[in-house]
C-alpha cells in the first residue's frame, strides 16, 4: 500500500481534497494533511510517503520547495503539485525537481484521479522492471547451485522450494546446442562470446504459476537449461518458444542434443550428487581422453560415452572436481599445445589452427588474442625460438 500526504494551505480545499476519492479502492492510505510546507518536511523525516499532494503557494515552504526537498532527499516520492494557471510558469522548475504531474485550478476528481493514476503506472512499471531483473537472477542462483549440486540436503531444498515457490512434480535438464557456433560468432554477432550468453541467459528464462526454466551452465558451442514444471506439455511448448525467440531475436539456430528427465528436485539433486568411487581416477580418464583427442573435433557426447556416464552428470561432475567445463578444458589444451607449436616449431601460423583441433582459423585467432592478449604472429615474433 503506497502512503499519501496531502497539503494546501486552505481547510475547504484540504477536507475536500481528503475526501474526493476512496483511497483505499486505488490501494492507497492517506498518511497526513497539511496547511503547510514546513508540516510536510517535518512528517518526511520520520515517515517518507510514497506520493504528495500539494498546492504550489503555501506559506513557510511552498509546493516547488517541497518538490526540490524531496528531490534532494527521498527521490522515490512522487509529488503531484496543483496550481492556477497564472502559476503555470513555475512548471519549468517543478520538472527540474523531478515533478511531472499537475492539476490545474479548479480540479476536479477525475483530474485528480488521472495525475494519481499516471504517478502508479510510473511506480508500479519501475517496480515491474526490477523484480523481473531480481526474479531472473535469483532463480538462476538457485538453479545453478541446484544443478551444480552446491545444494545436497532434502532441507536445503524444502527451504527453497517453499520460498520460491518452484514446481517440482517433474523436471528436465535440457542441452541445447548452437549450431555452427564458431561461425555464427564471426559473421554474425560482433559483442563477444560472454554478452551472446547473457542474451541467452535472458531469453532462457521463463517464471509462470507451474512452471520455472533457467540457464544452468553456457558453454563455447551449447548451454544447458534446468525446466521445472507440474505439465511435461508445458516444458515441450517452452523449448519450441525458446528455439523460436533464439531464432527471430538473436538469428541462431539450436537443437536439442539431449534432455534429461527427473520426476521431482530431490530426485535431481540425489542424481547429480552421486560420488564417483574414486574422484581422482575420473578426472584423469577425462583429462587423458582431451589430451589424446584434442586434434579432432571431439565433443562432450563422446567424452560422457568413453567413461560410460550420462552426459548430464559427466557436465555436473568434471565441472565439480576441476572447476572447469569439459569445454573449458579442450580450449585450453588446444590453445596451450599452439603456443608450444608457435615456439618451438618452424609450422606456418596460418596451419597452426588445424593442428590443434579447430575447423575454422578465424575463431582460432579470435580464441588465441582473447586469450593471452595478442596474435598468434605476434606471439611467434616475441617469443618464437630465433635459432
Amino acid at each position: 500500500m503506497l502512503n499519501l500526504i496531502i497539503a494546501d494551505d486552505e481547510l475547504l480545499v484540504l477536507n475536500h481534497l481528503s475526501e474526493i476519492l476512496v483511497w483505499e479502492d486505488y490501494d492507497i492510505k492517506l498518511a497526513g494533511l497539511y496547511t503547510n510546507g514546513k508540516q510536510v518536511m517535518e512528517h518526511m523525516k520520520t515517515q517518507p510517503a510514497d506520493i504528495i499532494i500539494s498546492d504550489i503557494k503555501m506559506p513557510f515552504f511552498d509546493g516547488l520547495q517541497i518538490a526540490e526537498f524531496c528531490f534532494e532527499n527521498f527521490p522515490k516520492t512522487d509529488v503531484i503539485l496543483i496550481s492556477a494557471f497564472r502559476e503555470f510558469q513555475y512548471a519549468q522548475t517543478a520538472i527540474k525537481y523531478g515533478v511531472n504531474s499537475f492539476i490545474t485550478k479548479p480540479y476536479t476528481k477525475q483530474s485528480i484521479e488521472d495525475a494519481l493514476l499516471k504517478v502508479i503506472k510510473k511506480k508500479n512499471s519501475s517496480a515491474d522492471i526490477f523484480n523481473s531483473f531480481s526474479s531472473h537472477i535469483e532463480y538462476q542462483t538457485v538453479f545453478s547451485d541446484i544443478f551444480c549440486g552446491n545444494i545436497t540436503s532434502d532441507e536445503e531444498l524444502e527451504h527453497i522450494v517453499k520460498n520460491l515457490n518452484l514446481p517440482c512434480t517433474r523436471g528436465k535438464v535440457i542441452d541445447f546446442e548452437i549450431l555452427n557456433f564458431a561461425n555464427y560468432i564471426n559473421k554474425d554477432w560482433k559483442y563477444g562470446e560472454l554478452r551472446f550468453f547473457n542474451a541467452i541467459s535472458t531469453l532462457s528464462f521463463s517464471k509462470t504459476n507451474t512452471s520455472c526454466c533457467s540457464i544452468v551452465r553456457a558453454e563455447s558451442n551449447g548451454f544447458v537449461v534446468l525446466a521445472l514444471s507440474e505439465h511435461e506439455a508445458e516444458i515441450d511448448e517452452y523449448i519450441n518458444k525458446l528455439g523460436v525467440s533464439l531464432k527471430s531475436i538473436l538469428n541462431v539456430d539450436c537443437s536439442v542434443s539431449s534432455c534429461e528427465d527427473f520426476s521431482s528436485l530431490s530426485e535431481l539433486i540425489g542424481y547429480l550428487n552421486i560420488s564417483p568411487t574414486a574422484d581422482n581416477d575420473f578426472v584423469q580418464k577425462a583429462n587423458a581422453f582431451i589430451a589424446e583427442n584434442y586434434t579432432r573435433d571431439i565433443t562432450l557426447d563422446e567424452a560422457a560415452s568413453v567413461l560410460c556416464l550420462n552426459k548430464t552428470y559427466f557436465c555436473a561432475l568434471y565441472k565439480k572436481y576441476t572447476n572447469e567445463t569439459f569445454v573449458e578444458t579442450l580450449k585450453r589444451m588446444r590453445l596451450e599445445k599452439a603456443k608450444d607449436l608457435l615456439v618451438n616449431s618452424t609450422v606456418k601460423v596460418s596451419l597452426i589452427y588445424e593442428l590443434v583441433g579447430y575447423k575454422s582459423k578465424p575463431y582460432f585467432y579470435k580464441l588465441f588474442k582473447e586469450q593471452f592478449g595478442i596474435t598468434p604472429v605476434e606471439y611467434r615474433q616475441i617469443y618464437g625460438n630465433m635459432e
